[in-house]
């Protein structure tokens, strides 16, 4: 595991710069089925976070019946996220359709206290009932991004140690202000995930500093970091974990 830190020795991207997880090649070389896979953030004093890029997540019970490969040896792009509940195994799924998601249902789902049984767009804060006492929150916190928040408002546990899931749509916030879509209340910076080339960077916020003579102050230009997996990144008062997430393909 290695450690870089934001803004001393971490390393700066340039733009001509080969990323390791381009077309889904991992650092050892081995090719990806998903060539925009999910990440784990643990992040310090927060929890653990899932960025998920896929167009398909499903939700529903710890075991999905399904194969990583499609018949015909086609990739699957759906990701599968475990609740512990009594849900069926594929309870329902969240699509991305032009910069919004929809959702799908597969077991029985209330949104307004009304039974859902087809496709449709989800709208900011809504509070999604799966099965008989699973409460999902469904949230766009930003109005610059697209990206949105998933969270358990019922009391259930997503598998693999996750406080909640990203779908991200080319942006995530991560800081203490409430539109952040990952809330980091002791953070001074603002850090921004975004993707380039299929792999993900953040970019961390600027910041005023006194001259050494004290005479005034001075910008603090951003930094932009890759987030590598198996790597951690931090700065003075923020640090998190990158893990790549194996994560069931239904």
């Amino acid at each position: 595991m290695t450690a870089r830190t934001g803004w001393s020795s971490g390393r700066q991207i340039d733009s001509g710069e080969a990323c390791r997880w381009r077309n889904g090649e991992t650092g050892n070389g081995e090719l990806m089925q998903n060539d925009r896979p999910a990440v784990r953030l643990w992040i310090d004093g927060v929890g653990c976070w899932l960025i998920s890029r896929s167009q398909r997540l499903t939700v529903g019970s710890m075991q999905p019946a399904s194969s990583a490969i499609r018949s015909g040896g086609e990739a699957s792009s759906s990701e599968h996220i475990g609740i512990f509940s009594d849900l069926r195994s594929r309870h329902a799924s969240f699509s991305r359709e032009d910069g919004s998601f929809i959702l799908e249902p597969r077991g029985r789902v209330r949104i307004g206290n009304v039974d859902r049984n087809s496709a449709m767009p989800l709208s900011n804060e809504a509070a999604i009932q799966l099965g008989d006492e699973v409460v999902m929150k469904y949230c766009l916190p930003s109005p610059l991004s697209g990206s949105a928040r998933l969270t358990l408002e019922s009391g259930h546990r997503f598998a693999n140690s996750l406080n909640g899931i990203i779908l991200l749509e080319k942006t995530c916030l991560l800081g203490a202000g409430s539109q952040s879509h990952i809330v980091c209340k002791n953070w001074q910076r603002d850090i921004v995930i975004f993707e380039r080339a299929n792999n993900l960077f953040c970019k961390v916020s600027s910041r005023e500093s006194s001259t050494e003579n004290g005479s005034g102050e001075q910008q603090e230009a951003p930094q932009v970091l890759e987030c590598r997996p198996g790597e951690i990144l931090s700065g003075e008062d923020w640090s998190f974990h990158v893990e790549a997430i194996d994560l069931p393909a239904v």
